[in-house]
């Protein structure tokens, strides 16, 4: 039996030798679990941004026409002082809060996508995008205030 090798399978712990020609050259190929757990791991991404995403955007559709200044940290009294046209600076932070939404939504797609692209995306979001957010809410209060 020249040209046919066994191969060994291991299925729910027990192993199961076949018999398999081909020159014994085995093809790997992924297998259904390996793919479905990737899936798996790229839509826990996609939730995991959703839900970095649904404040921001919550907060900048239910605060926009609020009387009260929508505060950028939380806790941040002294902005009732600080800002003399609230509705023009709610405004303006509703429009941050919808972009930080958006750039969350974008990094949860490109999950899904392109996972190595996802995370760089993500990175950028987690730590020059919270510098940024804070560079224009420091600019809009300026103007405001």
């Amino acid at each position: 039996m020249e040209g046919i090798c066994l191969v060994s399978e291991r299925f729910h712990g027990s192993v199961i030798n076949y018999p398999y020609s081909n020159d014994c050259f085995v093809k790997l190929e992924k297998s259904e679990f390996e793919e479905v757990g990737i899936l798996v791991g790229r839509i826990v991404a996609l939730v995991c941004c959703l839900l970095c995403a649904f404040p921001f955007f919550v907060i900048s559709v239910y605060n926009k026409d609020s009387s009260e200044p929508i505060n950028f940290w939380s806790g941040d009294t002294s902005l009732k002082d600080k800002v003399k046209d609230v509705k023009g600076y709610n405004t303006e932070i509703a429009g941050l809060y919808k972009k930080c939404a958006l750039f969350f939504l974008l990094t949860g797609i490109l999950f899904v996508v392109f996972p190595i692209a996802g995370i760089g995306l993500l990175v950028f979001d987690c730590s020059v995008g919270i510098y940024l957010a804070y560079r224009f809410y420091k600019g809009i209060l300026k103007r405001y205030s």
